[in-house]
């Protein structure tokens, strides 16, 4: 009988300690990007930067000139692992204009989707994103963009990572 009771309480025990580490994978709402969806509260985060040329559109207001029905394209940055380079978001904005496509938004993010085994050389999970109308998706494909739809991501500095050999900040 002791037995039994002794491999309870371990039980219980590892049940506890278990349901403490959930809080390590917790994540805020800030943190949540998933498909291009934003939370709320975006505002006010201080790792995060954005070039913007016109304020944010929200579905269901229609200022003047401001385009109400958009999505997110992203493009891989090209930064490689130790050796930094890569494009800058204004770049990358620069290819959709120069192909017509209005960009209401552009930011810096990482996917969040894959991992990346260290190694010089190795490519980064950088991307570049961009808020563009969804009537112009066609045309930001065949500049070798691609839908964000449902890739997770988080939006991140645009400001060079420690040790990446690039010496300046994109934005």
């Amino acid at each position: 009988m002791s037995v039994k009771k002794g491999i309870v309480m371990i039980m219980a025990l590892a049940a506890l300690v278990l349901a403490g580490c959930d809080d390590r994978h917790a994540r805020s709402p800030e943190q949540d990007r998933v498909g291009g969806q934003m939370a709320p509260t975006e505002s006010g985060s201080g790792e995060t930067e954005a070039a913007s040329s016109t304020p944010a559109a929200s579905p269901g207001s229609t200022p003047q000139g401001q385009v109400t029905d958009t999505l997110w394209v992203m493009e891989s940055r090209g930064t490689k692992q130790c050796e930094g380079g890569g494009m800058t978001v204004e770049q990358s904005r620069g290819k959709l204009v120069d192909g017509g496509i209005q960009v209401v938004e552009s930011r810096c993010g990482v996917r969040t989707d894959r991992m990346y085994p260290q190694m010089c050389g190795g490519a980064t999970g950088d991307i570049l994103l961009h808020r563009i109308p969804s009537a112009m998706l066609d045309a930001a494909l065949e500049l070798g963009f691609d839908p964000v739809g449902n890739v997770p991501y988080q939006f991140s500095s645009c400001a060079p990572k420690p040790g990446t050999g690039s010496g300046r900040s994109d934005i």
